[in-house]
């Protein structure tokens, strides 16, 4: 506009009004660019700090009872607890700060599978605060037909648990394996605990 040549300068007010919009375009153009670049990189940050890390970088320990012969491979960093109960809890594993329980439950039971389905649905609604199934459907456990229940409730205290159960049947015999933790935990030990359920064997 302030050339010296007076024929290099605009000559109409809509000269000038074209290449002020083409330089706005431009300038548009790169902050979409820039403004993408760094909305993905900040996502895959937080994908990765969020990332699901295994348990104990992996590494597990062999469990077996020979009664009721079940196998399992549970994280070696999570403690054991062997101590049986009467309504046939006979061993819990424990995540090392205590924020996840895996429970395996074996007792005699004389109905078919989805009779025991309907039981455990109805004991859950009875024992637990504000229960909330949100899941149930088949699935397979240990190679044989299973069930799973997935649920939400409220703890004493007020903090929202999310639990899911796995029931399967060997002749007369029952298996429970209930996965306990806070409602906000949940899919954070999930997938360590669906690599325990993989290695669960019940020979029987």
């Amino acid at each position: 506009m302030v050339n010296d040549d007076p024929t290099e300068r605009y000559q109409t007010v809509q000269e000038v009004l074209k290449d002020l919009r083409g330089g706005a375009n431009k300038l548009n153009l790169w902050w979409i660019i820039i403004g993408s670049f760094l909305l993905v990189t900040g996502l895959a940050i937080f994908l990765f700090i969020k990332r699901p890390l295994p348990e104990c970088g992996g590494s597990t320990s062999p469990y077996s009872h020979e009664k009721h012969q079940v196998n399992i491979a549970y994280p070696q960093c999570w403690r054991r607890d062997d101590s049986e109960d009467p309504y046939g809890k006979i061993v819990t594993f424990i995540q090392p700060d205590q924020k996840a329980k895996l429970i395996i439950n074996v007792f005699e039971y004389l109905q078919n599978l989805d009779n025991y389905q309907t039981s455990e649905v109805k004991d859950l609604e009875v024992s637990l605060d504000m229960a909330d199934i949100i899941k149930q459907d088949d699935t397979i456990i240990a190679n044989k037909p299973g069930k799973i229940i997935v649920v939400t409730a409220k703890k004493d205290d007020g903090e929202k648990i999310k639990n899911m159960y796995l029931l399967t049947l060997r002749g007369t015999t029952a298996y429970r394996i209930t996965y306990t933790t806070s409602e906000k935990d949940y899919e954070r030990f999930l997938p360590t605990v669906e690599e325990m359920i993989k290695s669960l064997e019940i020979n029987k």
